[in-house]
């Protein structure tokens, strides 16, 4: 996916999909802690690529279409090339 270049409905959806398996195989519906949270989010509201009005306010990454809500998810990583930060282990 290019990173000029918001993804179109498609890849959206395959990347939700991805994620949610990810969540359920990888991280056992688990979620990060409320510490990394804060960190993965002021990372990415400092982000250029980050589209605060999007999803009603609640923001999105305008590289991957992902809501602020896959921040919340251990296995998930930044989509930047390189990432601005990474999966983590729960």
């Amino acid at each position: 996916m290019e990173e000029n270049k918001e993804p179109n409905i498609i890849e959206k959806a395959k990347s939700l999909g991805n994620a949610v398996v990810d969540w359920a195989t990888k991280d056992n519906f688990s979620k990060v802690s409320p510490e990394v949270f804060q960190q993965r989010k002021d990372i990415c509201l400092a982000c250029p690529h980050w589209v605060q009005e999007a999803y009603g306010g609640m923001g999105k990454c305008g590289i991957c279409g992902c809501s602020v809500t896959k921040l919340y998810l251990p296995s998930s990583k930044c989509p930047h090339n390189p990432p601005k930060w990474d999966s983590v282990s729960v």
